[in-house]
């Protein structure tokens, strides 16, 4: 079960990694708002997703070759929260690469960031309630290496928790409607 964890953390980590890679080189560039929205979704959103169903639904197959058929919902949580940890760790890392490789990628989303926060400075001073100054160094402290670190792993790791959660509410009813039909037959 360890195996597939890790596997699958870190398959999707680096499908996730590659994508904030294109994401990151098109930045700034003329793509739409919906193109650069859908990078954000696919790699925080679906990709996760769908790590930790593929990942639930294996472990719960082979489980159930086993001959085990008494599941807890701790089982999937568990496997849902690790499976996505490996992925954020992963998905770190490909950042860390990604910012000692290729440093005019981040700093250009940065400068992109920076730009909009400008543009809009009344409008984040007024929200905000802080002055332009420090709200660009929040900006731009976004893009370091520890702040994506902790930004990856509440994300990811909330998400598989999430999913999981949900897998465990569906999985386990159908779990015990499928011991009753066994157990009246």
């Amino acid at each position: 079960m360890f195996k597939k964890i890790l596997t699958y953390g870190l398959a999707f980590g680096s499908i996730a990694g590659a994508f904030l890679f294109v994401h990151l080189k098109n930045y700034g560039g003329e793509i739409s708002d919906f193109q650069k929205g859908f990078y954000v979704v696919l790699q925080s959103i679906i990709i996760p997703f769908t790590c930790v169903y593929l990942l639930i639904k294996s472990v719960r197959n082979q489980l159930i070759k086993d001959g085990k058929t008494d599941f807890k919902a701790g089982t999937y949580i568990i496997v849902g929260l690790f499976s996505s940890l490996v992925l954020s760790l992963t998905f770190s890392s490909v950042y860390a690469w990604i910012s000692s490789q290729f440093p005019s990628l981040i700093e250009n989303a940065a400068l992109v960031d920076i730009a909009k926060v400008n543009e809009n400075a009344e409008k984040y001073v007024e929200f905000y309630k802080q002055p332009i100054e420090e709200i660009i160094q929040v900006t731009r402290d976004r893009y370091n290496i520890g702040n994506q670190f902790r930004e990856n792993m509440f994300q990811y790791s909330s998400m598989g928790l999430f999913i999981s959660g949900i897998m465990a509410l569906v999985y386990l009813k159908r779990d015990k409607k499928l011991r009753v039909e066994k157990e009246t037959n």
